[in-house]
């Protein structure tokens, strides 16, 4: 009787182990395809942040090379400015020719030039009739810029040292203007 039984064992353990090699199949196919979508999900983040990057590195380039274009403009400028203050020096301009240039800025809308020019104009001959318009010209050009608080100190020095002026009214009218703004 122990022979059947051992027999019958026998028979049975390759059928036994057999379900059981098709369920870890099964099971590691399921664990293989789990596998791949996260690996294809991982991918993909790291494609979108490869995308990402790329598109940030290219904006930095881009915020580089017009960081490098303002900056040669920049150097050009005070090469020109320097330049320009080179070749006055030693070099004593009439005072018609200074008030022109400065008068010519400031209607070209070239008002921070003209500013510094009207400025030279004053230092250079502070006793010419024009010194009043001029002070007022360097205040009305800062608010052409906007910079309305820097022109006061125009208008009050035009007030202060010219008083009964027609700048000095109009300097007035102007502070008022700004007053009320603020």
């Amino acid at each position: 009787m122990k022979q059947p039984i051992a027999l019958t064992l026998l028979l049975l353990l390759p059928l036994y182990t057999g379900c059981n090699y098709n369920q870890q199949i099964r099971e590691l196919y399921t664990d293989q395809a789990r596998l791949r979508t996260e690996i294809n999900r991982i991918d993909s983040k790291i494609q979108k942040l490869d995308q990402e990057t790329q598109e940030d590195i290219t904006r930095i380039n881009q915020n580089l090379e017009q960081i490098n274009q303002n900056l040669k403009e920049i150097k050009e400028k005070l090469y020109e400015l320097e330049k320009s203050i080179n070749s006055q020096k030693g070099y004593s301009r009439s005072p018609d020719e200074l008030y022109s240039q400065a008068k010519a800025y400031y209607i070209n809308g070239e008002f921070r030039k003209a500013i510094l020019a009207f400025q030279r104009f004053i230092d250079m001959y502070p006793d010419d009739k024009r010194v009043p318009e001029s002070y007022l010209k360097q205040g009305l050009s800062l608010i052409k810029l906007g910079r309305n608080k820097d022109a006061v100190f125009f208008f009050r020095t035009l007030m202060e040292k010219f008083p009964e002026s027609e700048e000095a009214k109009i300097a007035r009218e102007k502070l008022k203007e700004i007053e009320k703004e603020s």
